[in-house]
């Protein structure tokens, strides 16, 4: 399928993430080998596989159920659909408040969702107040037939990430994995750091034949797991300042300068610093 592609044109992810990297799609999907087989354990956003060029095969796995039934929904829905107006914020909340019974309103209701929460947070059920950012759904949904197209063949499973990557393993397999940091509680998703296993995942992640690159937090325990594999770390870069002032930003998410590692059981090619993002600083 990807041979057949030629006009190929990147797409920004449909759900707004904590930790999403879509600021750095550019410079991962570069980094990632040739492969027939695309898999991501942790698909979240999913801001990577709709940057990147489709593979013959491809797989997207999460345990949010909210992010698996977005996807499905994508592929359910008729690309000729008419979805509701929300374009001010008491439509938007008048919409939140009610129960979605059909999936073109379950899927409008999953990114209002995704996107309307704190520094990128998803909202949670209840009074109005649990929505604290208007965003108009439709500014990702205009692009509602593109996702259609670029999630059409994918396989999208709601599982434990060791049996995805044990039932796509090979040699042509590459997996792009962002699992939870550690600390990473409290964000509103399925699993944070508190009940993920670590030294479980870098076991798992040693017996994979085909290729892998994970995104992660920077510490010297998650260093110590992945010894004897690439390891090149990098800085990203917070908003320290409100825009148009000398006011630092304290104690918020992305406020901080924070250190991640690129982890690979493969060769990174030798122009990273090319494709490297604004915020981001190889170090």
């Amino acid at each position: 399928m990807a041979d057949e592609i030629e006009d190929w044109s990147p797409l920004k992810a449909p759900l707004c993430r904590v930790g999403s990297k879509q600021r750095f799609a550019e410079l991962l999907d570069h980094i990632l080998p040739e492969h027939r087989v695309y898999v991501e354990p942790f698909a979240g956003s999913a801001a990577i596989f709709f940057y990147k060029k489709p593979a013959q095969r491809e797989v997207l796995n999460d345990l949010d159920s909210s992010v698996t039934q977005t996807y499905k929904l994508i592929q359910q829905i008729s690309p000729a659909t008419q979805f509701p107006d929300l374009d001010s914020e008491a439509k938007v909340r008048a919409f939140w408040n009610k129960t979605p019974v059909s999936k073109e309103d379950k899927l409008v209701w999953n990114i209002v969702r995704a996107c309307g929460g704190w520094m990128g947070k998803p909202a949670r059920p209840g009074p109005n107040k649990s929505l604290i950012r208007f965003s108009n759904p439709l500014n990702k949904l205009k692009h509602f037939k593109d996702y259609k197209a670029r999630l059409s063949g994918v396989h999208i499973t709601n599982e434990d990430y060791s049996k995805v990557i044990a039932d796509n393993d090979s040699a042509s397999t590459v997996f792009f994995m962002d699992p939870p940091y550690e600390s990473s509680d409290g964000l509103g998703y399925a699993k944070g750091s508190d009940s993920f296993d670590f030294e479980r995942f870098a076991n798992t992640v040693r017996k994979i034949k085909g290729k892998w690159l994970i995104t992660i937090n920077d510490s010297p325990f998650i260093r110590g797991l992945f010894k004897g594999f690439t390891i090149t770390p990098v800085l990203i870069l917070g908003h320290h300042q409100k825009p148009g002032s000398q006011t630092r930003v304290a104690n918020t998410i992305g406020s901080k300068d924070r250190p991640e590692l690129l982890i690979s059981n493969y060769a990174f090619p030798k122009d990273l610093e090319e494709f490297s993002p604004p915020r981001l600083k190889f170090v």
